[in-house]
């Protein structure tokens, strides 16, 4: 399925048409990232120096009418489905995909309706090596629901939607 010459962004799409036998809505990435300084202090009023990686994980989505979620991994080969029971109980989903969900239920919890989705995972930042590879899946994940939502989403905030890259509004990224 994958060829050492494509990109991690072309890798999401075949990962997803594989998976679901169609082309995705739509590919969204974030980058890998390190902390120069700052290990554990930004949370605590402390001084933080990260950067972004050339490295990424991208999320090739599309909306899934049912108001559950699929996200399916080109690292695992796995699908992992899950809806609003197990989002609203922490811990019934399990392994990478509670990333994905975490990010639903975040959402959730501010009071966005979170439309379904079908994700498909592709990233070269290498897992367990401190460089935020779930940080990057957390983050694509999020541009992805954003943007797979139907516009007159209530509690979505407006903005124009593209097929290639969109960013959450400000207020959902916290600044000191």
């Amino acid at each position: 399925m994958n060829s050492r010459s494509d990109t991690v962004a072309d890798r999401a799409t075949d990962c997803f048409q594989h998976a679901y036998g169609q082309a995705p809505a739509g590919r969204w990435a974030a980058p890998g990232r390190v902390n120069l300084i700052g290990e554990h202090t930004d949370y605590n009023d402390g001084f933080v120096l990260p950067f972004a990686l050339p490295l990424r994980t991208v999320v090739a989505a599309t909306p899934q009418p049912t108001g559950s979620w699929t996200v399916c991994s080109e690292l695992t080969g796995d699908a992992v489905s899950f809806g609003t029971d197990e989002v609203t109980h922490p811990g019934r989903v399990t392994s990478w995909a509670a990333y994905v969900a975490g990010v639903v239920w975040a959402l959730r919890e501010a009071g966005h309706a979170v439309p379904g989705a079908r994700l498909a995972v592709a990233s070269d930042v290498p897992l367990g090596a401190g460089l935020s590879s779930s940080a990057a899946l957390e983050r694509s994940s999020t541009w992805a629901g954003w943007t797979c939502r139907p516009r007159s989403s209530p509690g979505w905030p407006s903005a124009p939607r593209t097929s290639t890259s969109a960013r959450p509004p400000a207020s959902w990224t916290s600044r000191r």
